[in-house]
């Protein structure tokens, strides 16, 4: 199982931990359990990683109206 270690809200580490096994994180940080995304550096948020860089937003083309699809002369 991954744990994240998170220290004042940021995730410091990932580690893979049986949760049985005794284990104390180092002093000042705490030890939740994540399957999903997650990397050092994000930010530890209501009980979730949150990525501080989310991909940017995808690209939408801007269209001209005044020319036509198929991208022959516009006709007026």
């Amino acid at each position: 199982m991954n744990y994240c270690m998170v220290q004042n809200g940021v995730v410091v580490n990932v580690i893979d931990w049986d949760g049985v096994t005794p284990y104390a994180p180092p002093e000042g940080c705490d030890l939740y359990e994540w399957e999903g995304p997650v990397s050092i550096g994000w930010a530890w948020v209501d009980g979730a990683p949150v990525d501080p860089n989310p991909p940017p937003p995808p690209i939408v083309p801007v269209v001209d109206p005044a020319k036509p699809a198929d991208g022959g002369p516009a006709v007026l």
